[in-house]
């Protein structure tokens, strides 16, 4: 099986990876299921399936920690999170030398990791912008989940893993074009899987 690899679980695994192990234990299993199957994939446990991702999903999860820390010092400050656009590149909150260090090196790891092996494939395939546009318009699509639905086609994968709900709500509707999965229902099914001995 093919696996497309979407931004909120690229997300979350960075996420989890930038936090203490005591704070760990108190995240949710949504998250710590798409750290899990980062993590598993990247250890090479699910050797029968390959997993792909692709530039755009690592970019939109660099973005979203971005914002998230950026949140947090606003938050910190006690500053409504609705100034976030008019403080973000201000002093105090903008990301400092060493969370821009962190972030980056979070995404080293994961290509680095990810290619070793070719565990975590990260697609460079063009994709068919009339097929986004398609997406967007005839199912409604955000555009950068129309985006990912495009790279898992381009890519030949028969699944999409996502947390995002707004896509899940359109699992029937996409059925034709890809199957959608939450991280937590196919982490269950891989990893019943790779313990069963190999045919």
């Amino acid at each position: 099986m093919r696996v497309y690899l979407e931004t909120s679980i690229l997300a979350d695994w960075f996420f989890v990876r930038t936090v203490n192990p005591a704070t760990r234990k108190k995240m949710t299993p949504q998250i710590l299921a798409s750290y899990g199957l980062v993590e598993e994939t990247l250890r090479g446990h699910f050797r029968r399936d390959s997993f792909v991702t692709s530039y755009w999903a690592l970019l939109e999860a660099a973005g979203v920690l971005k914002r998230a820390r950026v949140e947090f010092k606003l938050f910190q400050d006690n500053v409504s999170l609705s100034y976030y656009s008019r403080l973000k590149d201000r002093k105090g909150f903008r990301l400092d030398k060493q969370d821009a260090e962190e972030l980056n090196d979070q995404l080293s790891t994961l290509m680095r990791r990810g290619m070793r092996e070719k565990r975590l494939e990260i697609s460079e395939r063009p994709i068919d912008v009339q097929k986004v546009i398609d997406l967007v318009t005839l199912h409604c699509l955000d555009p950068t989940d129309a985006a990912h639905v495009v790279y898992a086609g381009a890519e030949e994968c028969h699944i999409l893993v996502t947390r995002d709900s707004e896509l899940l709500e359109r699992k029937e509707i996409l059925e034709p074009v890809i199957g959608l999965v939450h991280p937590a229902d196919l982490l269950g099914k891989l990893t019943r899987t790779a313990r069963r001995p190999a045919k």
